[in-house]
Parts: C-alpha cells; structure tokens; sequence
C-alpha cells in the first residue's frame, strides 16, 4: 500500500491497506499508512475513524492522536487541536507537538503561551 501511495495510486493504496488489515488486524505499519493515505487525500472522517480504531487498539496511540490533532487543525478545529497537542506534550511525541502548538497559538494570538511553549519544549529563548 505505501509504495502504491508513493506511486500516485492512493485508491489502490487504500483497498490494499485495508486489505491487509483484514486479513491482520494487528498490522500496526497497515494501520498508521492508511491513516496518512485518508488524510493526505482530505478523507477526513474515513481518517479519524481509522484513528479512533487505532487508539482504541493502542496501535500507536500517540501518533494516531498527533495525526488526529493535524486534522482537527486542517479542518479548522484549532481548539481542539490545541487540546491534543497539550494532551501529546507528555508523552515522547511533545517536541513535534510542541512544534505545532507553537504555531496554532502564534497565530491565534497567544503569544505568552507561545512562548512558554517555546522555551519550555523546544528550548528556544524569546529574547
């Protein structure tokens, strides 16, 4: 499936990946690939469904939730994907998390917890 993805093939890639994932449910590379696929093609709700799986699964739950945070993000939930990241800074995904805060609260306006974010996670001074 990935390399159908790679290849432009992504409506292959997907009925290969979901294959895959009949025939081994616990096939976490099948899990994590088909979500980037449904994402990378804006099938969101196919993608957050296929990360509520996964985390229910524990099939790299906290990459499923850094991935579920990128869509409610994409999609305009910034909130939410707040919420997420905040969640994800606890856990070894907090510096790509705190990358992506950072950013969310730069542009909402939040420039004193941009900051916090910054110096704290990403080791960065603001001065």
């Amino acid at each position: 499936g990935k390399v159908l993805h790679r290849l432009g093939n992504d409506r292959e890639a997907e009925q290969h990946l979901r294959k895959s994932i009949q025939l081994n449910s616990a096939n976490s590379l099948a899990w994590i690939n088909l979500a980037l696929v449904l994402r990378e093609n804006s099938c969101f709700q196919d993608a957050l469904d296929t990360i509520e799986t996964m985390v229910a699964g524990n099939i790299y739950p906290e990459q499923a939730l850094l991935l579920r945070a990128d869509i409610l993000e994409v999609t305009g939930d910034h909130e939410g994907a707040v919420n997420l990241y905040v969640e994800l800074l606890h856990t070894p995904y907090a510096r790509a998390a705190a990358e992506k805060l950072y950013v969310i609260l730069l542009e909402a306006g939040r420039e004193g917890d941009a900051a916090v974010i910054l110096k704290k996670y990403l080791n960065k001074s603001c001065h």
